[in-house]
């Protein structure tokens, strides 16, 4: 009889573990599913992540040519105020030269002045 209640025991201890196991196979595989669906979703993050990445170089790299040219063409708009200044100042320097060239060589024209003895004075003097 202690025989036989050993058997059942370790049958029934047998049927438990049995259980027990299936238990932990189907949790085994639960997990193994949701790390594999965690694995796709962190894999597709890091596709997107990449693309973003490289989006953002791209974006980054035209930014930086667009700065590049607007500097050159900064440069080369100043360089044309520059020139272009420096020549209205030459122009005007010429041109007030000229204009007291101009002036310097205008013929002059004399003013006659009536001294007090000239005819024209005499007749104003008896007018009075």
């Amino acid at each position: 009889n202690d025989m036989n209640g050993q058997l059942k025991k370790v049958q029934k201890e047998l049927k438990a573990s049995g259980k027990a196991g299936e238990k932990k196979e189907i949790l085994l595989r639960k997990n193994e599913a949701f790390l594999q669906e965690s694995l796709a979703v962190s894999e597709g993050t890091v596709r997107k992540l990449e693309k973003y990445y490289n989006e953002y170089k791209e974006f980054n790299s035209t930014v930086y040519l667009s700065l590049k040219r607007s500097q050159e063409n900064n440069t080369a708009i100043q360089q044309a105020c520059d020139t272009a200044k420096a020549k209205l100042r030459d122009d005007f320097e010429n041109a007030k030269n000229e204009l007291l060239d101009d002036q310097m060589n205008a013929p002059t024209t004399a003013i006659a002045v009536s001294s007090p003895n000239s005819k024209l004075s005499t007749i104003k003097n008896t007018q009075r």
